[in-house]
């Protein structure tokens, strides 16, 4: 392949062909380049929502337990249902965030 007897025209179609195969190829199943886009973003803030929710339920939690909210939740349910569902949103947000590249 490339050799001196390969035509321009030849070369042309093989550099065209290999070009479509590797965009196809990158794409992944052969999903649009806006699936892609539209994955990657959610791929990105997913983490930063886990985050933000498990921050919301942690401080829901503290507010009524502290008599802030006009309901005032037993021990139990803030031990064993509010604290640990803001602690495995946590979890679950560092689990997705992206590698740090350097």
């Amino acid at each position: 392949m490339g050799g001196a007897s390969e035509s321009a025209g030849d070369r042309r179609k093989r550099r065209r062909r290999e070009r479509e195969f590797k965009k196809h190829y990158a794409r992944g199943r052969g999903e649009s380049d806006s699936t892609q886009r539209s994955y990657s973003i959610w791929r990105r803030r997913l983490p930063y929502a886990c985050f933000g929710l498990a921050v919301t339920v942690g401080a829901v939690h503290l507010a009524a337990y502290a008599g802030a909210i006009g309901v005032r939740p037993t021990g139990l349910q803030d031990i064993l249902i509010g604290y640990p569902t803001a602690l495995l949103l946590a979890v679950a947000g560092g689990i997705l965030l992206p590698a740090q590249r350097s």
